[in-house]
């Protein structure tokens, strides 16, 4: 018989046994439940991505040129197919840029994104190669025979960390084969739409291996000649030409004025009345100078009748390499490169006008230097 006490002391006790049974986890008997199954993917968000590019082989910008690219080129030196890349600027020597020097006739160097040669570091079998312009660290790619090179690595970032500052525009390795083994004879011959620039190439390249395979030679002896391109050969550098941007027009820059000839003919240039100066036709007519024609027929030197676009090159090249395995740790190299090149630059003559024979008014002839001797004019008075 329940007393008052003893029913008010179950009540207390009821919610206390509530929340234990709550609390207690299921009974091991249930069955656990098994994930529902994925169902089909409806939408997928791409926030970043890799996405994979031929050559690309390295976290830095690495461009990778085999043998087969240079073979399908045809290029008769590295220079021709490496300019084809959108990363290199333009070099500042080659074929069509060197007319104008007496020195680096010929010379193909490489540039990569227009810093300087000086700062694109030129590697084989990356190490240093020895320059090809007197005074500069520039390498002639004309003396590397396209036949030997396996690959080129073209390196543009953050490569002066590992290199240093002369590779702060980046990095190009040149790779050669190793263990070559038989005969490779090239022989091309073309000319272009404009029957010129000639090209002509014959090389012979060799190599054999010792029986035991711890030695390894390799040969190459190459002949190439290219012909020359005149801007009178070509509508677009036939007459001399200069850029708007000199009648204070930058947004004409890139707007030729044709033409522009130059005030110094071959006849002489004379300073008249006023401000009229005055030439000689080659009748003997005086005519007066207007390099662009502003106040009649343009009158003048035309000098890009006698320049050349590219210079005419011929190129003997031998090259010998060599390896030995002295044990299984350690091995001798040898390379040795042979160069020889001619060209032929052609420019109009230079004009000697008459400030380069006097001085300013009242004072003594300063003459001009013809082969290092001055020269002065024995029919015009020592003092103005």
């Amino acid at each position: 018989m329940f007393t008052e006490k003893k029913l008010v002391r179950l009540l207390r006790t009821i919610p206390c046994v509530g929340a234990l049974a709550l609390s207690l986890p299921p009974a091991q008997a249930q069955t656990a439940q098994q994930p529902a199954a994925p169902g089909p993917v409806q939408q997928v968000v791409v926030t970043g991505s890799r996405l994979a590019a031929p050559g690309a082989e390295s976290p830095s910008p690495l461009q990778v040129l085999d043998a087969a690219d240079i073979a399908a080129s045809g290029a008769t030196n590295l220079q021709e197919l490496l300019q084809k890349n959108p990363t290199l600027g333009t070099p500042t020597l080659s074929r069509t840029n060197s007319n104008f020097l007496t020195s680096g006739g010929g010379v193909t160097t490489v540039n990569l994104r227009n810093l300087g040669d000086s700062r694109t570091l030129v590697l084989v079998n990356g190490r240093r190669f020895v320059s090809g312009v007197p005074g500069d660290t520039a390498v002639d790619l004309s003396t590397i025979p396209t036949d030997f090179i396996e690959r080129v690595e073209l390196l543009t970032g953050g490569a002066s960390a590992t290199y240093g500052s002369d590779a702060v525009a980046g990095v190009v390795n040149i790779i050669l084969k190793r263990n070559f083994e038989g005969l490779v004879i090239d022989a091309q011959a073309g000319r272009s739409a404009e029957h010129d620039d000639d090209k002509r190439k014959l090389s012979l390249t060799f190599g054999t291996t010792s029986a035991d395979g711890a030695s390894n030679l390799m040969g190459h002896f190459g002949y190439t000649k290219q012909g020359a391109v005149y801007s009178r050969d070509r509508p677009f550098a036939a007459v001399d030409q200069t850029s708007a941007i000199s009648r204070g027009r930058p947004d004409l820059a890139f707007t030729p004025i044709r033409p522009y000839y130059s005030g110094f003919t071959p006849a002489g240039r004379f300073i008249g009345d006023g401000d009229t100066d005055f030439t000689y036709d080659a009748s003997g007519n005086v005519i007066a100078v207007d390099t662009n024609g502003d106040n009649g027929p343009a009158t003048g030197y035309n000098r890009s009748a006698l320049r050349a676009i590219a210079v005419p090159t011929e190129r003997y090249l031998f090259a010998l390499n060599g390896t030995r395995a002295l044990t299984d740790s350690v091995s001798a190299f040898f390379e040795g490169t042979y160069a020889a090149t001619k060209t032929t630059t052609n420019i109009e003559a230079f004009p000697l006008g008459a400030d380069d024979v006097f001085k300013a008014s009242g004072q003594a002839p300063a003459g001009a230097l013809v082969n290092g001797v001055l020269v002065k004019n024995p029919l015009v008075p020592q003092y103005l």
